[in-house]
């Protein structure tokens, strides 16, 4: 069985290699996302929280995989998992400017290898809670 971790690591060593580029930054971006994304289906496994087929967000219906992870966190009863879900929301909004807006950090002047970072440091705390989640 894949761990997912491996993604979070692999984001790590592409910040860490002397020839990066763009590409490593938003690479890094994307693979720490969908390391947290898979941990938070094994998360939901693991406690039984039911993922429905779809959600109504913004009175539309909506069948992404990743809407209705992130809908399913944001609305549920603990306080806790409505913050992580906020924050995988984010993290998720991140990885797709990074997957698919090619000039939005240029455009916006955003240091891409900060937000990268960031973003890689906010998946391994959101890991960590998700960790500690009793």
């Amino acid at each position: 069985m894949f761990d997912w971790n491996e993604f979070l690591i692999l984001a790590h060593r592409l910040l860490q290699d002397q020839n990066k580029n763009e590409a490593y930054y938003r690479s890094a971006i994307s693979r720490a996302y969908y390391a947290l994304y898979h941990r938070s289906r094994d998360f939901c496994r693991f406690f039984n929280i039911q993922l429905p087929l779809s959600v109504i967000i913004n009175g539309k219906p909506e069948i992404s995989n990743h809407l209705v992870l992130i809908h399913t966190f944001k609305n549920h009863s603990s306080p806790c998992l409505n913050a992580f879900g906020r924050k995988l929301n984010t993290l998720r909004n991140k990885r797709n400017i990074a997957d698919y807006d090619e000039n939005y950090y240029s455009t916006n002047n955003i240091n891409i290898e900060s937000e990268a970072s960031l973003v890689i440091q906010d998946a391994k705390s959101l890991k960590t809670s998700m960790l500690n989640y009793s």
